[in-house]
C-alpha cells in the first residue's frame, strides 16, 4: 500500500539569498495545513446602518501564518543575528528582522514543500499551447424550429 501521509523528516535547504546559509525543513501534516489556510484570512459580512449587510469583509494574515510555518517546520539552520547569536525561530521579533530576501526565499521552499501543483502535461497529456497538439475539426449543429 503507498504512504499518504507527511513525510516529517526534515529536508536541507541552502539558501542563494544567504550564502553559506541554510535552513532544514520539514513539511506540513494535512492537520498543520488547514490550521494555516484557517489562520490566513478572515471572513465577515459588513453591516450597514440600517443593521442590513452591506458588503463583504476580508482580512489576510500573512504575518500570523509566517510566524507559524517559521516556529513550526524549520527544524534547524545555521542563521545568525548581527551580533552572532543563533535565531530563534519560534520569537516573532527573530522573523521580523529576517532581510525579506532571505525570509522569502524560505517562504518559497515552504510552499514548494507543501503545495501540489501537477502540470497537465505530467500524465501524458499535451499542453493546449503545444504545437504538438492537433487542432480539432469544428462541429456545427443543425438547430430545428418547433
Amino acid at each position: 500500500m503507498p504512504k499518504a501521509v507527511a513525510d516529517q523528516e526534515a529536508v536541507r535547504v541552502e539558501l542563494k539569498s544567504c550564502p553559506d546559509g541554510f535552513v532544514l525543513l520539514r513539511q506540513l501534516t494535512y492537520g498543520e495545513y488547514l490550521k494555516r489556510r484557517d489562520m490566513a484570512q478572515t471572513m465577515g459580512a459588513k453591516e450597514g446602518p440600517d443593521g442590513k449587510p452591506a458588503g463583504m469583509q476580508v482580512e489576510v494574515h500573512s504575518e500570523r501564518v509566517a510566524f507559524y510555518e517559521f516556529g513550526r517546520l524549520i527544524i534547524d539552520h545555521n542563521l545568525e543575528d548581527v551580533d552572532g547569536r543563533k535565531l530563534n525561530f519560534n520569537d516573532h521579533q527573530d522573523i521580523v528582522k529576517l532581510d525579506p530576501r532571505v525570509a522569502s526565499e524560505i517562504e518559497k521552499h515552504i510552499t514548494d514543500m507543501n503545495e501540489f501543483q501537477e502540470k497537465p502535461w505530467d500524465n501524458g497529456q499535451v499542453p493546449l499551447h503545444s504545437t504538438s497538439a492537433k487542432p480539432s475539426k469544428p462541429q456545427t449543429e443543425t438547430l430545428q424550429s418547433t
